[in-house]
């Protein structure tokens, strides 16, 4: 099996946290997604003539392309691969982009939709830069409903930054409001009933706006005992609404966690296509120039404009433990024994058993896996096993 990722470069504006690849602009869009559909030609032998069974429209905001120019790169992909008839095909929206047209063009080709929310909180949204608010979110997830969507994620961010700019008697209120806000976030996303939800901690990444604010002192980091205070009501209030946490910061009802993102980390070969997009085959680990006039340029002359590496076999060990411990699944010894040899397999344990003994990990037979105590402290763990 196999999956592909198109990766749609443009946004209206850029949120406050984002640092991924895209541009606050709709020019160039036809001339790169003419480029993409070329790419999908281009790079046709990529993974070996396995079959696709899952395909991944984001960005960027792909929600802001007509959805017939997106069926054009979807024909582009049953064009060059062979696609499972099941195939998992998700597109990322935003709620601003979710009128009931749109949604209903989507509905005829897409069957797993991704909504860009990230909390009901009109604070917290005007924090992050988003454009939508909470109703605008409520309604993205009701008209899906109405347009015959069955399966919807929705994104939700929490452990956010607080302000510096209030008064000193409101400290403790503004600290207070923040799990409360968390607390209203999630209880509306519930009520929604969702089918899979994903939940990341903010982080602050250089070259982004919330990292300009946070160095010129008009933002700052809220402290770890309440990002995991918040961490931890997440955890218990989807695990009372029947949500498995089958992965760090993802949780699906019953039958509907992510195949996309599980095939990435379970090591399934996957391309991805449009500028900056990442691609993996197995051996050769490759990533597109993250600019939009190199990479169309080198399309055009018919060019993969793409550096690559080829991974050695540390790299893969260590990619195999880190992506498996991030999932509820853990780490199978056999299967790590199989992959990488019984010298491999027996440095894991030796390395683990100091977090077995303090409970950090738990050996279950041939498993070993982190309790969701752990999943916190889960990279500090993972990178000591390397």
């Amino acid at each position: 099996m196999a999956g592909i990722y198109v990766h749609i470069p443009f946004c209206r504006s850029k949120c406050a946290y984002c640092n991924f690849f895209s541009v606050a602009t709709k020019r160039h869009v036809d001339e790169v997604l003419s480029s993409i559909v070329k790419e999908l030609s281009l790079q046709r032998r990529f993974l070996r003539g396995e079959k696709v069974e899952t395909i991944y429209f984001g960005g960027g905001t792909p929600s802001i392309v007509a959805a017939e120019r997106l069926f054009t790169i979807l024909d582009a992909v049953y064009d060059n691969f062979p696609v499972a008839d099941d195939a998992e095909i998700t597109i990322e929206i935003n709620p601003d982009d979710a009128s009931m047209d749109y949604l209903s063009a989507l509905s005829s080709r897409f069957n797993r939709l991704s909504i860009g929310i990230q909390s009901f909180v009109e604070e917290d949204l005007l924090l992050l830069g988003r454009k939508h608010n909470a109703e605008h979110a409520r309604e993205a997830v009701l008209n899906a409903r109405k347009a015959g969507f069955t399966n919807i994620n929705i994104d939700l961010i929490y452990a956010l930054s607080k302000s510096r700019n209030f008064l000193p008697q409101r400290f403790t209120k503004k600290l207070l409001r923040r799990s409360h806000n968390w607390r209203k976030t999630l209880s509306m996303a519930l009520a929604l009933a969702p089918e899979h939800i994903s939940a990341y901690a903010l982080t602050v990444e250089e070259n982004t706006i919330l990292h300009r604010k946070i160095e010129q002192e008009h933002l700052s980091m809220i402290s770890d005992n309440n990002l995991e205070n918040q961490y931890n009501i997440l955890i218990k209030k989807l695990s009372e609404a029947g949500y498995d946490h089958y992965e760090i910061s993802n949780f699906s009802k019953a039958g509907y966690a992510s195949k996309h993102n599980s095939a990435y980390w379970n090591g399934t070969p996957y391309l991805g296509v449009g500028p900056s997009a990442h691609s993996f085959n197995g051996d050769l680990r490759q990533w597109n120039v993250a600019k939009i006039a190199d990479y169309c340029q080198a399309i055009e002359q018919s060019k993969i404009p793409a550096t690559s590496e080829v991974l050695s076999e540390t790299d893969k060990y260590n990619e195999f433990v880190m992506l498996q411990l991030r999932q509820k699944s853990g780490v199978v010894l056999s299967e790590l024994n199989r992959r990488f040899g019984q010298a491999m397999s027996d440095y894991f344990t030796n390395k683990i058993a100091t977090y077995v003994s303090s409970g950090n990990v738990i050996n279950d037979g041939d498993r070993f896996y982190l309790p969701e105590t752990s999943f916190l402290i889960s990279d500090y763990i993972i990178s000591d096993l390397f």
